[in-house]
């Protein structure tokens, strides 16, 4: 049988405490680098959405 098991619950909602972890600090950090880095100009989602990211992350 091959059971899939959807992707949010293997990285960011994982109940494993150290996966969950180091998925959301991966995230948190890409984030980050994103904000900084790249020009606004450029980035597709509303700045609001990423502001709203920043926060959860």
């Amino acid at each position: 049988m091959n059971k899939t098991v959807p992707y949010n619950k293997q990285t960011i909602d994982s109940p494993n405490l150290i996966a969950r972890f180091t998925h959301r600090m991966r995230i948190k950090n890409s984030l980050q680098l994103t904000l900084k880095y790249a020009p606004s100009s450029k980035l597709q989602a509303p700045s609001s959405k990423l502001q709203a990211l920043r926060k959860y992350y």
